[in-house]
């Protein structure tokens, strides 16, 4: 993980979440940033622009990793959006079966 993705975490961590926001922004163009700031705006309350962030990322259908699936299942779980958490990982092994199978062995 990048020592950038790293200071997104502790500011997540120490419950810095707008520093984690104005983190993620510089570099929401990547799949785990955006995922970050989905969480970062849902721990801040934000629940409609989470929800909105979440929808746009969830609509590029880019997350595909761990890294990025895992804060994005956080954030939709914590704003009740259980199925969509369920559909991203879902759609993350169809994609990537062989990934998912290697972490299995």
């Amino acid at each position: 993980m990048s020592q950038y993705a790293n200071r997104v975490y502790e500011a997540l961590e120490s419950r810095n979440y707008k520093q984690a926001l104005k983190l993620c922004e510089k570099n929401e163009k990547t799949p785990l940033f955006a995922a970050l700031k989905c969480l970062s705006l849902q721990r801040l309350q934000r629940r409609a622009e989470a929800d909105a962030a979440c929808d746009a990322l969830l609509a590029k259908r880019v997350c595909a990793d761990e890294a990025s699936l895992a804060p994005l299942t956080n954030a939709l779980d914590a704003l009740g959006r259980h199925g969509d958490a369920t559909d991203a990982w879902a759609a993350a092994f169809a994609r990537e079966p062989s990934e998912a199978a290697a972490r299995e062995t």
